[in-house]
């Protein structure tokens, strides 16, 4: 069997593996994803993923982005109502008819853009706001998850410098993320995986104080 479809099932196991054997399956080095696993690795760990404010990102990703629909989506990236400050940057920095991805055609201009601030990992959202199937969404479990899919258990999580954040988006997930969606993406199939790196790189989280 396919290691990436053992971390695939391994939620489904997990209450009668004992602690040795969870080492094992969590240690053992993984393969370069291929075909068939990376269709199972989506199906099952996007299951995994719950979240009672989905509706905010699937009611919005496709309209217009004006003024409210902006609100929702950032509302929802953060995981509940913002605040005052939060918002501020929002209205500042993310505005309705802004057309910046067009203008990043090069890794050196999305470093650039990415890494500005210390906002990175919203400045990678608004792109994915703009161009959904161009920029995935990254953050902490996002980055978890690839780098342990990766091979790299002992360095899992995301840079704190925006800059390294930059570099690490463009270079490794980018790629890494395109590898699993597949040469025609679309917004939906694009969430799946999302929402199958987000479980993994969460449940990682939950048990690295265990394993580690």
């Amino acid at each position: 069997m396919s290691l990436i479809l053992v971390y695939s099932l391994l939620t489904r196991w997990l209450p009668c593996l004992s602690r040795y054997e969870r080492v094992a399956k969590l240690r053992f080095p993984t393969p370069p994803l291929q075909d068939g696993t990376k269709d199972a690795f989506v199906d099952v760990w996007s299951r995994h993923y719950a979240d009672p404010n989905e509706h905010l990102y699937i009611e919005n990703i496709e309209r217009e982005l004006t003024v409210p629909v902006i609100q929702a989506l950032f509302e929802w990236k953060n995981g509940s109502r913002m605040s005052v400050l939060k918002h501020k940057r929002v209205v500042e920095y993310y505005r309705p008819g802004d057309q910046v991805h067009l203008s990043l055609n090069n890794d050196e201009a999305i470093y650039d853009y990415v890494g500005r601030d210390n906002a990175a990992i919203w400045n990678v959202f608004w792109l994915h706001c703009l161009a959904p199937t161009k920029f995935p969404i990254y953050d902490q479990h996002a980055h978890r998850a690839m780098m342990f899919m990766n091979g790299a258990a002992d360095d899992l999580e995301i840079p704190s410098s925006p800059k390294k954040k930059a570099q690490c988006y463009v270079d490794d997930f980018m790629p890494f993320f395109a590898e699993i969606v597949g040469p025609r993406p679309t917004i939906q199939s694009s969430r799946q995986v999302d929402r199958s790196l987000f479980a993994f790189g969460k449940f990682i989280k939950s048990v690295r104080t265990e394993l580690w």
